[in-house]
This record gives structure tokens, sequence and C-alpha cells, in this order.
């Protein structure tokens, strides 16, 4: 599932913690892991989830002239915890010196609250409570759904959907928050009573289809289809427009995996393509909606999915987005490039070498040098950083609070938000953990930096055995 916010579509890094080893790491903590103890634990720990309309109230509210209000609106945002980081990050760059005082203050509040050791035991919670199928345990999942980042939203999502298989629990709990303040909620809550509750709680998750929030339409949608139900087809077809691109890639793609052969013959992309696709999808519907056999479609093989395919950089082809069916659905067509990661607004960060050779007239090219740059998605480019070597980096990350991380084998550098100049940081010679940084058993990862900081995982083969796992956070 692509995330509405940033989508890395480059080099997935997944842990795979087991039920027992994360109850063992768990309990050795001062938390118990049985289920009163974890509700307990949760409930402290989840942030106050705010009204996305309050909070550019409240962020503006920190320069107010009355010093009650500044401070009142201070307090709010901080109970908001990571969840209101990206709007802080973004109030940094305004003009009010009070403002940027307290959003601030506010930043380092959070930081200091959700450190390395406190994200770890909430995300340690979180996955155990996913094996209780209690009316509590899911509303509390859903409760800390606003805040669980990334893999652990996911997490949340596939472990509810196969407790809701089991258990008609799960649906029925989710039935109150169809019409939550937060559409993370309202999506999985569409998804759940569509996909696995009863014919009378369908009803109730059928309104869905009209939320205001894309992203509720297409999990709505996307459950209806998964029970057989095409009443929710429209929706996708008008998905296909008028919506971030990533949403209309996946109503794209559920819709191919229903149409089968009958599927148009245009894909969804940037600009006019989006609707004169939507125009096609509609004519077919037109046409083939009254004979679809979803019971046919279901015993298919292939389910409906995308990956993300990287193209020999010799070749002019280019990066492309592949859907189920082995079909291209949206081609990048910059050469010796490679996407690092899907930023909001329909843009990409990309990195990209230069060519050995020039032509008219041969010869070798004399700069060389790689360059990271944000581009659309047509390749026009809104801003370019050089890099020192000629090699693509090992990979590239937008952070929340403006700069750009590039991650090297040794080093990595972080480029300003104004992208003029990059810090370079050497870590070749660092010691962790008695080890050495340049140890040629040792394999340096981003680990986790969704709050703005950078976070990594360190993990170096023990002669030949499992690999050690230590973790490292730079201020």
């Amino acid at each position: 599932m692509f995330n509405t916010k940033a989508s890395v579509l480059g080099l997935v890094v997944v842990f795979v913690i087991g039920a027992s080893a994360t109850q063992t790491a768990f309990s050795q903590s001062d938390i118990r892991g049985d289920e009163p103890a974890l509700l307990e634990f949760l409930k402290k720990k989840t942030p106050k989830v705010l009204d996305p309309k309050k909070l550019k109230t409240l962020i503006d509210q920190l320069g107010d002239k009355r010093f009650s209000e500044r401070e009142k609106a201070s307090t709010e945002l901080i109970e908001g915890g990571p969840t209101v980081l990206p709007e802080l990050f973004s109030a940094l760059s305004q003009k009010d010196e009070e403002v940027v005082k307290r959003a601030k203050s506010c930043i380092d509040s959070i930081q200091g609250e959700w450190d390395l050791s406190n994200t770890l035991k909430f995300k340690d919670a979180v996955r155990l409570l996913l094996g209780r199928a209690s009316a509590k345990a899911v509303r509390c999942l859903f409760e800390i759904l606003p805040c669980a980042m990334d893999e652990l939203e996911e997490e949340v999502w596939f472990g509810l959907d196969s407790l809701a298989a089991l258990s008609a629990t799960v649906a029925d709990a989710s039935l109150p928050y169809l019409q939550d303040v937060h559409p993370a909620r309202r999506a999985l809550a569409g998804y759940l009573v569509c996909r696995r509750g009863n014919a009378d709680q369908q009803k109730k998750g059928i309104a869905c289809l009209s939320d205001p929030d894309p992203i509720v339409r297409l999990r709505t949608a996307q459950g209806l289809l998964g029970a057989g139900n095409t009443s929710s087809i429209p929706s996708l077809i008008g998905l296909l427009s008028q919506t971030p691109l990533p949403i209309a890639w996946q109503a794209e793609e559920l819709l191919c995996w229903v149409a089968g052969e009958q599927a148009p013959s245009i894909c969804v992309g940037p600009g006019d393509e989006a609707t004169k696709c939507q125009l096609a999808w509609k004519v077919w519907w037109s046409r083939f909606g009254g004979m679809l056999d979803m019971a046919a479609v279901a015993r298919e093989p292939r389910r409906p999915r995308l990956f993300y395919v990287r193209s020999d950089r010799a070749t002019p082809m280019g990066d492309y987005l592949c859907g189920f069916d082995g079909k291209p659905r949206w081609r990048f067509s910059v050469r010796l490039a490679r996407i690092d990661q899907f930023l909001i607004g329909d843009r990409l960060l990309v990195s990209q070498t230069k060519p050995l050779l020039l032509s008219d007239p041969p010869r070798i090219n004399p700069d060389r040098q790689a360059e990271v740059m944000e581009c659309d998605l047509f390749g026009r480019v809104h801003w370019r950083s050089r890099l020192e070597s000629e090699e693509l980096p090992y990979q590239c990350f937008s952070l929340l609070n403006g700069q750009t991380l590039i991650l090297d084998r040794n080093k990595f550098t972080m480029i300003s938000p104004s992208h003029r100049s990059g810090i370079q940081h050497d870590v070749s010679t660092a010691m962790i953990g008695g080890v050495a940084m340049n140890d040629p058993l040792l394999h340096f990862l981003p680990y986790d930096f969704w709050q703005g900081r950078v976070q990594y995982c360190l993990t170096r083969t023990n002669e030949g055995q499992h690999p050690l796992l230590e973790l490292w956070e730079i201020d």
C-alpha cells in the first residue's frame, strides 16, 4: 500500500519479529505483556488526535498576541505527539519569530518524549495487541492508528483484517469509527465493515463511498470488491482524476483486476491522461458492468498489486510501475535515474548519474558527478544538488524537517531545505558499541527517521551466524 505522505518504492528493509521474540523483548522492560497491561500502556502513550482543520488554527495561535493563547496552543500541539510533526516542521519557515520559536520548542518536547526506546516499546505493544480479537483491543488499535507510521500502519491493517476474517467482533467494533474525525480511522473502518461485515453492517459502510477524503473512498471500495460487491466501481472510476496520483494508480489497479482482458488500454497518468483514462473506464462500465462475474474474478490466482520496476541503467527504457498483469501502468522516462521516494504533490525524489560517453562529437564526459533532484512525474526538475561521487548514492530520503538525507556506505550527507548546501558526516572511523564502522562485515542501514531525526540500524554478521543488531541515533 502506498503511503499518502511519502512512499519509498526503492530499497525496502523489513525486520520480521516473531510474536515470541517481541513478547520476550517487551517483558524485559517495565511493562507486562498481558492484554490489560498493553491497553493501559497504549492508552497512556497514544497521542491526542487533533482535527486536521483545528491543527492549522493551533499553528497560527502560536503567534497570538495573548500569552495564555500561545501557551494553550503549545500544550495542545505537544499532546498531539508525532502526528503533528509535519505541520510543526513546516511552521519553522514562517516569518513570525514567536511561531518559529514555539514550533521548535514543541518539536523538541515531542522528540524528547518519543525517543528511540519509547518508540520501540510502543511498536512492540501494538504488535502484541494484534494477537487479541477482543472489542477493547480493536478499539485501542483504531485509536493508535493515526500515529502508527509507515510499516506499523500496514501491520495494523493486515492484522485486523486477519482477525476480522476469524471473528465478527472486529467488524462490529469498527462501526463507530465510520464517522471518526480522522480519515485514517474512517478508511480502515470502511474497509473492514465492507469486507468482513454482515449485510446490515455493509449498508452502513457503503456511506463511506461519499467521504470527502479520497483514501477513505478507495479503501471502502476495496473492501466491497473483496466481498464481491461491484457497487463501488463507479467510485473507483471517480478516483482516476482529481486525486493524488498514487491513489489513482491503486484505483486503476483494482479496476484492471476486475475487468481482466476487457480493461481499457489507456493508463492513468499526470495531466490530461487521467481525464482520458477516466472517460475510457466509464465507457467500459456502461458496456460490461452488467456482465461482471466476481466469483470468476476471485478464482483468478493473481491479485491486484503494483510493482516498481527498475530498468537497466544503460537503456533508455526508464523505470516503470507494473500492474499484476505484467503491463506497465506508468513509465518514468529520465535516463540513468533512480526514483528514491514518491513525495506529496505528485513529485519524486530522484538520484541520477551522468553518462560516461558523450556524442557529437564522441568523447569522455568530463562532468560525471551524480546528483539528487526533486522533479515532477514528467521529469521537470524543481531543484537539484550535485554530489561528490560519480556513483549513485545508497539511498535518498526527504525528511519531515525539510532536509534531504543522502546515504552512502560510510557516510551520509544532509542537504538543507534550501537545497543549496550539504553537510557531510564521515562515519567510516566511528566506533559504535566497540565495532568500527569500516568493518567489512558491517551494514549501515537507516532504521527510523519519520520524526525528523536520523536513526540507524547497525547490523554486523557474527562469523557467518545470525546478524547482531545495534541501534544508533544521530541528533
